[in-house]
């Protein structure tokens, strides 16, 4: 949602709330936070249900340096999941409730909203998703391809079976590396688009690097 054309936007991005990131001022995170908020609130006034947030890996939040840094996280993370426009959805691991009772219990949490984002984290739903196998493997490569579609151009076939068969033989099936694998096969089957330089009437083929994370 950042990119337009291809090309990184700072005002999206801002609009987004990346500047909670570098924000090194309480009353510019304040600022950012409120965006997100007034953004749900329109979005909601469209006629949408409002804005979803997913925080990935949201156990790095453990990593902070000291528990003043995770204090102040906490009490953030307290404000965006408390808004009523604003769904949060958490991906994390057991190691962020490890931390989060480790601070909670070393008695060094003194912020209200960061003792509730504790106690109200402990209640949180959690996804307990299915083993993958190559049924179900089939089934996600399938939804993939087909919300692939509905943005980009494929050929008929795209060959996503060859995709299921390599992630079977591999020794650790893990869902996310079938999905990468299978998003970075379906760019290389989309055609390269056509770009019309400012500079002339002549089109041509940008170059671009393929890869995976």
């Amino acid at each position: 949602m950042a990119y337009i054309d291809g090309h990184r936007h700072l005002a999206i991005q801002v609009l987004l709330g990346a500047d909670l990131s570098w924000a090194d001022y309480s009353y510019k995170k304040d600022k950012a936070i409120r965006r997100i908020s007034d953004l749900g609130e329109f979005l909601r006034h469209l006629g949408y249900g409002g804005l979803m947030i997913q925080y990935d890996e949201l156990e790095t939040v453990g990593q902070l340096w000291n528990i003043v840094s995770r204090q102040s996280a906490y009490r953030m993370l307290h404000t965006l999941t408390t808004m009523k426009s604003v769904w949060s959805i958490f991906a994390t691991t057991d190691l962020l409730s490890q931390k989060l009772i480790s601070d909670e219990s070393s008695g060094k949490l003194r912020d209200f909203n960061a003792l509730s984002f504790v106690a109200d984290y402990r209640k949180l739903s959690v996804l307990d998703p299915p083993i993958i196998d190559a049924r179900l493997g089939l089934k996600l490569l399938q939804e993939i391809e087909g919300l692939y579609r509905g943005i980009y151009p494929l050929p008929q076939d795209a060959g996503l079976g060859q995709i299921l068969e390599r992630w079977l033989r591999m020794p650790f099936r893990n869902p996310r590396r079938l999905i990468r694998h299978a998003i970075d096969h379906l760019d290389r089957q989309r055609p390269v688009p056509l770009h019309r330089q400012a500079t002339g009437d002549c089109e041509c083929s940008p170059r671009i690097a393929y890869g995976t994370n």
